[in-house]
């Protein structure tokens, strides 16, 4: 960080995802073929919040005074937004996460198209 604060380029933090419990596109097969009427894969916000405080709060003391530093916080737009206290693997026409942990090339657009680019407009 103190070559970037030197040099003064501009860096992005992107915050932990929560982690589904489920690999998301199977759960949600499986919930298919079963016909069960709950076909959102979800994991309570308020656990998910607990697991990564710890990070979350060491990425937040993070700052620069040369440099621009950005942080992308994907749990912003796949928690509480999609289904109050949840945090979402998919939605009902897209998947979010290709397994439990790991963004699909939807959720990285997602995510993106409503954080950074969003910053980027805004400026």
């Amino acid at each position: 960080l103190n070559k970037f604060n030197y040099d003064k380029i501009d860096f992005f933090i992107i915050y932990p995802l929560a982690q589904q419990k489920n690999h998301v596109p199977r759960e949600l097969l499986r919930r298919l073929k079963a016909n069960s009427k709950d076909l959102i894969i979800k994991r309570d916000y308020a656990e998910i919040k607990k697991d990564l405080k710890n990070v979350e709060n060491f990425l937040d003391e993070i700052k620069a005074h040369n440099s621009k530093v950005t942080k992308i916080k994907p749990n912003d737009y796949l928690c509480d937004s999609f289904i109050k206290k949840y945090c979402v693997g998919n939605n009902d026409n897209q998947i979010f996460y290709i397994d439990s942990h790991h963004l699909s090339n939807t959720g990285s657009d997602f995510v993106l198209n409503k954080s950074l680019f969003k910053k980027i407009l805004n400026q």
